[in-house]
């Protein structure tokens, strides 16, 4: 079956009954070959119930691996990328479900770019672009068009040729491993943002999405990531101050949305005064801030006026 498998659908998780078994379904309708794809569960979690099912479904299903590991948090998606076999790797999200179609996109899309093994990043229409599929010719200008959404290991995705130049010694980032993933091949030609809606989030809020350091994750943490590809001379100082600046607008979301607003989250809020002053300056953050609640109050009035015709 090794050979004929064309994709790999890595899925780690700490074990949520909720949200992984509606996530295997939605790839088991598809009703594509058993022998084109695989999917790899990693579980890092310790509940016996998750782990019972997981184990009737890996009965039921030849191309299904499931394993326990004791990778601490994020790491548990470098042990999934182990297993791996498919000509084309996929990072799927635990709480993300495959739509109607989805995984024959990646089949095909593996079938299609198997000789040129381009790097690849699916963003699933994360953010609305004219483009579905946007193609660059370089590193730098894949990590500057890509911006912040780098940081979002949902759309990892890697040939499984590349993977097997990954030295997995590396000490990889705790927060962001799948950086050290969709990083490593720094030289290709070729590069590819593909924002087919392709997932749905079956939990949408953030109430239950970790509870991480969330301005130190993303004000400094995130941005040594992209500094650090500068300083390696991949990408040139104006796409790093150009993700960096972009970065700035995302985490001030954050903060209007989880600090000013109150919405509920699950994440560590603690930390901001301290973290957003290591990359920017306090004025940069304040007038972000201030566009991120102007844009909000126009979306609202949109809304309001279209109730109202």
């Amino acid at each position: 079956m090794t050979e004929q498998i064309k994709v790999s659908l890595c899925i780690p998780t700490n074990g949520i009954v909720k949200w992984v078994r509606p996530v295997l379904d939605s790839i088991y309708a598809s009703r594509c070959r058993e022998s084109e794809y695989e999917v790899i569960v990693t579980d890092n979690g310790n509940d016996p119930e998750f782990q019972s099912m997981m184990e009737q479904y890996a009965a039921r299903y030849q191309n299904l691996i499931y394993k326990k590991t004791d990778a601490v948090q994020f790491l548990n998606q470098i042990e999934a990328f182990k297993l791996a076999r498919g000509n084309m790797i996929k990072f799927i999200n635990h709480r993300y479900a495959l739509k109607e179609g989805a995984l024959q996109y990646l089949i095909d899309f593996s079938e299609k770019y198997t000789d040129k093994c381009p790097g690849i990043y699916f963003l699933n229409q994360a953010e609305k672009r004219k483009e579905t599929q946007a193609v660059y010719e370089n590193f730098d200008a894949y990590v500057g068009a890509l911006s912040y959404w780098s940081s979002w290991s949902a759309g990892t995705t890697i040939w499984k040729k590349d993977l097997e130049e990954l030295d997995f010694t590396q000490t990889f980032n705790k927060m962001f491993p799948h950086t050290d993933v969709i990083f490593s091949a720094r030289k290709k030609d070729m590069y590819i943002i593909d924002n087919t809606a392709l997932l749905t989030d079956l939990e949408p809020n953030a109430s239950q999405k970790g509870k991480y350091d969330l301005f130190d994750t993303f004000a400094v943490e995130y941005v040594k990531i992209i500094e650090r590809l500068y300083k390696d001379g991949d990408i040139t100082l104006e796409t790093f101050e150009k993700v960096k600046k972009e970065n700035l607008d995302l985490v001030m979301s954050f903060y209007v949305s989880f600090v000013m607003i109150k919405r509920p989250c699950s994440y560590d809020l603690s930390n901001f005064s301290d973290s957003i002053v290591v990359y920017y300056k306090k004025s940069a953050a304040f007038w972000s801030a201030v566009r991120y609640i102007v844009k909000e109050c126009f979306k609202a009035a949109g809304r309001i006026l279209h109730i109202i015709k």
